[in-house]
């Protein structure tokens, strides 16, 4: 879920097509994967789970604290 403004390099949920996981190296073709834009980064649900929480847990404070919620 997508709380307030979303922005061009915030990281995402995608389907990846290829690729490795850069913490455990898993194949992720055509697994869910933790996507960061920024650094051109995938990362394995497993890996990214706890990442991507955090991300989520930020965005919903900025998104109150700023009134976009």
């Amino acid at each position: 879920m997508s709380y307030g403004r979303r922005y061009k390099g915030d990281p995402r949920w995608i389907t990846a097509r290829f690729g490795t996981c850069v913490k455990c190296g898993k194949n992720l073709a055509g697994q869910r994967a933790a996507y960061y834009p920024n650094g051109k980064k995938c990362l394995c649900e497993a890996c990214g789970q706890p990442e991507m929480a955090a991300f989520e847990a930020a965005a919903f404070d900025e998104a109150v604290s700023t009134g976009n919620w």
